[in-house]
């Protein structure tokens, strides 16, 4: 089995942007991007990934555009609590589609999945007034 530049990026952003905390659910009495953002390791370099997508116009929108996006994209139910392994495996198992379906975008000379654009922003976005 060889092992791709794109598996390997893929399976390190997950990994190391996105290890969940270890309370059971995410999302119960949170702000909406409070629990997405949640368990970012390093929120400052997601951020800066983020602040990079929305000057390169790969990624636009507010923070409750990038909410909505996200949850669509990852298929989680409004306002409802997602228990962290489920949020972490569809987190995944989305970059994972958009890289199979080519649904990326170019920032700063690397490829990213689109999926992994909109957390960044949102990243971003969060740490900014609306």
């Amino acid at each position: 089995m060889r092992l791709t530049r794109r598996a390997i990026l893929t399976g390190l952003t997950v990994a190391g942007l996105w290890p969940w905390p270890r309370r059971a659910t995410a999302g119960a009495g949170a702000k909406p991007a409070a629990w997405i953002l949640a368990g970012l390791t390093d929120r400052d370099r997601a951020a800066a990934i983020g602040r990079a997508c929305l000057v390169q116009g790969a990624a636009a929108g507010s923070t409750a555009e990038f909410v909505d996006v996200l949850r669509r994209r990852l298929r989680l139910p409004p306002g409802a609590g997602t228990s962290t392994a489920l949020l972490k495996r569809r987190i995944a198992e989305r970059c994972r589609q958009d890289f199979l379906d080519q649904d990326v975008v170019d920032v700063g000379g690397w490829r990213l999945a689109r999926t992994e654009a909109a957390l960044c922003a949102l990243a971003a976005r969060s740490g900014q007034p609306e």
